[in-house]
Order: structure tokens, then C-alpha cells, then sequence
């Protein structure tokens, strides 16, 4: 008796090179978080976000997580 959600986990094809979906979500997530860096700096409410070393990690999580609910849901 096997799953067959276990057996086919989403992979990405690129130049030849096969990465984990993950992968790509996380690169994805980094480019958002600089993204959103830059506007939280642009509109002046980066003071009041609170510990940045905190904030940014988990922006970054927030939207690797996010993308791989958008993309990879089944």
C-alpha cells in the first residue's frame, strides 16, 4: 500500500538542472523581501517596524510559504 502524494514531490526543470519547487520559492521569497525593503525604507515605516532582525527573516518565510501555497497546492 503506498501514498501516492509521497511520490512525486514538484521539480523544477532549469538549464538542465533539476532543483526542489522549495528552492525556488525561497530565492523568490528573498527577492520579495529586498523588494519590500526597499518601499518599507521609501515610505519611511522601516523605524517603526519593530527588531529588523527579526522582521526580515520572517517576511522571507512569509513569502516562501505563501508562493508554495499560490504554485504547488494540490
Amino acid at each position: 500500500m503506498t501514498d501516492s502524494s509521497l511520490c512525486c514531490a514538484p521539480i523544477i526543470n532549469l538549464w538542465g538542472a533539476y532543483w526542489p519547487a522549495w528552492v525556488a520559492c525561497l530565492v523568490c521569497g528573498i527577492l520579495l523581501t529586498l523588494v519590500s525593503r526597499l518601499v518599507f525604507s521609501r515610505i519611511s515605516l522601516e523605524p517603526h517596524l519593530g527588531p529588523l532582525l527579526l522582521v526580515y527573516p520572517m517576511l522571507v518565510v512569509a513569502y516562501a510559504c505563501g508562493l508554495w501555497l499560490l504554485l504547488y497546492r494540490a
